[in-house]
């Protein structure tokens, strides 16, 4: 997977839809992160306002994360069991 994607940073390609950079690089919308969390859009609110929030702000009232982010971010919250 790896030698794909340095394939396609250097080509300027952009990755297919089905493809595993597609889904890595995706920006979801915050009810998608939601969903994808399994909370409720107004605890997504409260999340997006965490400091360490991979958030990126399309304008005052439109934000998106990228997927590859959101993952990162809810492993760095994980407690040892």
């Amino acid at each position: 997977m790896v030698n794909y994607l340095e394939k396609v940073n250097e080509s300027h390609v952009q990755p297919s839809v089905g493809s595993p950079a597609f889904a890595e690089n995706r920006l979801l919308t915050m009810k998608e992160a939601a969903l994808y969390l399994n909370v409720k859009r107004s605890k997504m609110y409260e999340l997006i306002h965490e400091p360490d929030f991979p958030l990126v702000a399309l304008s005052a009232r439109e934000y998106r994360v990228f997927l590859f982010d959101l993952q990162a971010w809810v492993l760095s919250k994980k407690t040892r069991s």
